[in-house]
């Protein structure tokens, strides 16, 4: 009886850590969804380093980064998520998501809109990994083709000019916001 008792209380004990795991990993890609939007809105990528390995980050510094050149911020607003299912793997967790979410791309300099917004469905699957304690954003990845509302393609750049070089001899000049503009990279 006592073994059977020991037993029992094992199993239930094992449930609740793994619930309590489950639990955590949701709230750890709402807390690092709630930053990105900061992050995006202030053009500021390592407002979500606490929540995201180095490597995650690096991506949405690029991101960021691009944006930055073109001398706008994304505007970013999450209309719904729905947490599709959370699993454990390995020492951390994959997480799938249904998101919507509205974008809109703002000039840096006088924050009027630049270009068409876009309405946004995504699929995603978070992978977590437990760094310095805390479950952080590994990798995430589009389990679906994402489903994108802007019609006309995003504010075309030239590489060079985004970087502040000059244009090649018999090139057309670039146009767009932060073509002219050789501080439209912030500072970087």
């Amino acid at each position: 009886m006592g073994r059977t008792c020991a037993l029992l209380l094992a199993g239930l004990l094992l449930a609740s850590c793994r619930r309590s795991g489950e639990d955590e990993a949701r709230a750890a890609v709402a807390n690092y969804l709630v930053k990105l939007v900061q992050a995006y809105r202030s053009s500021d990528e390592t407002i979500v380093d606490p929540f995201v390995t180095e490597a995650q980050g690096r991506t949405l510094t690029g991101l960021i980064g691009v944006k930055q050149d073109m001398g706008v911020l994304l505007d970013s607003q999450l209309l719904d998520i729905r947490f599709e299912s959370v699993r454990v793997d390995g020492e951390g967790f994959l997480v799938d998501t249904r998101e919507r979410w509205h974008y809109r791309d703002l000039a840096l300099r006088t924050g009027t809109q630049v270009g068409d917004d876009s309405l946004d469905s995504y699929a995603i699957r978070y992978r977590l990994v437990r760094e310095e304690g805390k479950l952080k954003i590994a990798q995430i990845e589009f389990r679906e083709p994402p489903a994108v509302g802007r019609k006309l393609p995003p504010v075309q750049l030239r590489s060079r000019a985004a970087h502040g070089l000059p244009t090649p001899e018999g090139a057309e000049a670039p146009t767009g916001p932060g073509a002219s503009s050789p501080g439209a990279a912030g500072g970087r």
